[in-house]
């Protein structure tokens, strides 16, 4: 009943950040216009991958070291080793990148000072505590709070192209406010205190998330690479623009299915259950596989509508690619299927070989193909979305071979 609980209160997170974007990125778009949406988006995605290196991976390492601490003082520990070493990456990543845009001069001070905070945000964050303590419902409580009174300033302060910098300000401070308060909160709720901790300490901690960190790392540049890629090598922030919109919105529709590998990864992780039966994993198989299935059914019904929400988010400016939008919904099989062999099995199993092997093996053929779309000067969101699906498709194939393995095994 509790791991059902944790499902539903983390699909409530998933809700709100369904409602919040359907409510407020109308607006957004159609005020700023997709040339300066896209110039905040590329500034975004890169402190967002900067913020990917801040976490660290710690939602599984963190969240396996906290659910095998016995006792109080090995919790406190626990959680001061992440909050400092999360401190020691923000320092040495995110001056750098302020250098960086200043010298640049694509961006004002204040514009990368502001998407700084990004990171910072990421530092404070402690829904995987909640995970951890199955209080997800807590956390969820707290996202939704947050970004649903972000709602009336958007509304009243992005009005138009010249206001870009208000909604980069409320996003990021959105953002800070709801780390904020979640570390105060389980600092009272948990009984956590932070502690000071060594050097070695740090090292330590690094050292031992590292494997999950590259897999984890890799598989969130792999979705920033082409936001990244495009607002880099392109001056077209259009483009930059129409595909973040066209991942958005595979994103609302994937994020309530991504929750049931995060809160299912805490229980195959605890002492007792860190090798599932062979029964356990026929099961797990079988019905990640007939979900999937589902997933096609649901996929194919959507290519009919996938207008709707192109319309009501841009207009006819973004009615245009719904056929894009068609081919990136494809991709839903896939990511589901790797979401849950990936965590609930390899991670889970100490597996964590094969999870960087796929997430590699993706990015590498994902780069490859923007190269040759670059050399020969064809990047644009139909070669973008098909090599999006490929490599989803890449993907999937690696993190299934062990299975195939397993199975084999068995039946000798």
């Amino acid at each position: 009943m509790k791991i059902l609980k944790n499902i539903l209160s983390h699909n409530f997170i998933g809700l709100i950040n369904i409602i919040v974007p359907l409510i407020t990125y109308p607006v957004i778009i159609r005020n700023l216009g997709l040339d300066v949406y896209g110039h905040y988006a590329y500034l975004i995605a890169i402190y967002t991958v900067i913020s990917s290196i801040c976490e660290y991976g710690f939602p599984f390492s963190g969240t396996r070291a906290l659910s095998q601490a016995s006792s109080n003082n090995e919790k406190r520990m626990v959680v001061s080793r992440v909050l400092f070493s999360k401190i020691t990456i923000f320092f040495l990543f995110v001056p750098v990148s302020i250098l960086f845009f200043i010298l640049e001069k694509k961006y004002t001070v204040i514009e990368v000072t502001l998407a700084s905070l990004i990171p910072l945000s990421e530092v404070f964050l402690m829904t995987w505590v909640y995970v951890t303590f199955q209080k997800v419902s807590i956390a969820a409580s707290i996202i939704s709070f947050f970004r649903l009174l972000a709602i009336p300033f958007l509304y009243f302060f992005v009005s138009d192209a010249s206001e870009g910098i208000n909604y980069l300000l409320i996003y990021t401070l959105t953002m800070l406010l709801i780390s904020l308060y979640q570390f105060l909160d389980c600092r009272k709720r948990f009984g956590i205190r932070i502690c000071l901790v060594s050097v070695e300490d740090i090292f330590s901690t690094l050292k031992s998330g590292f494997k999950i960190f590259i897999g984890r790392w890799f598989s969130f540049f792999k979705d920033r690479l082409i936001l990244v890629w495009i607002g880099f090598f392109s001056s077209d922030t259009t483009l930059v623009g129409v595909f973040d919109i066209l991942q958005k919105v595979l994103s609302l529709v994937m994020s309530p299915l991504y929750s049931i590998s995060v809160v299912l990864f805490p229980i195959y992780s605890s002492k007792k259950s860190t090798r599932v039966s062979s029964d356990g994993i026929t099961r797990m198989v079988k019905k990640t596989f007939a979900f999937s299935f589902i997933l096609v059914f649901l996929a194919i019904c959507f290519c009919f509508f996938s207008w709707i929400p192109l319309s009501y988010f841009g207009g006819n400016d973004l009615i245009a690619y719904q056929d894009q939008l068609s081919i990136l919904i494809f991709s839903m099989p896939f990511l589901f299927i790797s979401s849950i062999i990936g965590s609930c099995y390899l991670i889970a199993n100490n597996k964590e070989n094969v999870f960087n092997g796929s997430i590699l093996a993706s990015l590498l053929s994902l780069v490859f193909f923007l190269c040759v779309a670059t050399k020969f000067d064809f990047l644009n969101v139909n070669s973008i979305v098909i090599f999006f699906l490929i490599s989803c498709f890449i993907e999937m194939i690696v993190r299934l071979s062990p299975l195939l393995g397993f199975f084999s095994n068995e039946k000798k």
